[in-house]
């Protein structure tokens, strides 16, 4: 066996041999468009040069370039976030006549609502927290003050124009 690998080695190098001999050259006597060339090839490089006519000489050098495509990756998907429109909790600061100073009294909040507190009266009112967490300048008639929470619990507040105007902020 190991016999016939060896002449099946000679032959096919006999062959290459044979093909690479000087009596056939690659690319001699080839003929572009009508007139005789001669050629001049290597690996990977082949150079033509037309013989002189009254045009002049034209030389063509194509270069063979290995591709390699890189492997295929797989990218994470692209993640897109979008913040939430600002929720808005409205209460309104009524006159005494009206039976209720704040509506509502209880107000039952997510953390990071908004909370804006609206003087529907026809005189300035404020709003204080007991605890000290926000105080409100004087709210003309029409003002708003918008507080936003910072922890969840209960928070109870008060009109500063009228302590027994009071109200809680219930943060969930």
């Amino acid at each position: 066996m190991r016999r016939k690998g060896s002449v099946a080695a000679l032959v096919l190098l006999a062959l290459f041999a044979a093909g690479c001999s000087d009596s056939s050259k690659v690319g001699s006597d080839l003929k572009v468009n009508g007139s005789s060339t001669t050629a001049a090839c290597r690996l990977g490089e082949c150079t033509t040069t037309t013989p002189p006519t009254a045009a002049p000489i034209t030389t063509t050098t194509v270069k063979a370039t290995a591709t390699t495509r890189a492997p295929a990756t797989t990218r994470p998907a692209q993640v897109t976030t979008t913040s939430a429109p600002q929720q808005i909790y409205s209460v309104k600061i009524y006159p005494d006549a009206a039976g209720h100073q704040f509506q509502p009294r209880v107000a039952n909040v997510r953390l990071g609502t908004m909370v804006r507190w609206t003087n529907t009266d026809s005189v300035p009112r404020s709003v204080e927290a007991d605890n000290g967490e926000f105080t409100s300048p004087p709210l003309a008639p029409g003002a708003t003050f918008d507080y936003t929470p910072k922890a969840a619990g209960s928070i109870n507040y008060h009109d500063g124009t009228r302590q027994y105007a009071v109200g809680t902020l219930d943060v969930g």
